[in-house]
């Protein structure tokens, strides 16, 4: 659920969770299985946490990821840094 909240908040700010519709409750369920994905491959690298590129490496894949579907689901590109 943490995820899903970070994940909510970037891309529908404070609007109440009651206020999404299932399509958008969908959107941000698949999204969230889609980054921990990424997650969970990136740190499973060796030394991955001693390791300031492959950690940097997981932050611009994460963010490429939201980008997308942030492009996708609002139909442009939000230029703005995601929080991750």
């Amino acid at each position: 659920m943490p995820f899903w909240g970070l994940l909510k908040r970037e891309l529908f700010g404070k609007e109440p969770i009651e206020r999404l519709n299932e399509s958008q409750i969908e959107f941000l369920t698949g999204l969230t299985q889609d980054v921990l994905s990424i997650i969970r491959e990136e740190i499973k690298q060796v030394d991955f946490w001693e390791s300031y590129p492959k950690q940097k490496r997981l932050k611009v894949l994460s963010n490429i990821s939201l980008y997308r579907e942030n492009k996708f689901l609002f139909g442009t590109w939000q230029f703005r840094k995601f929080s991750f």
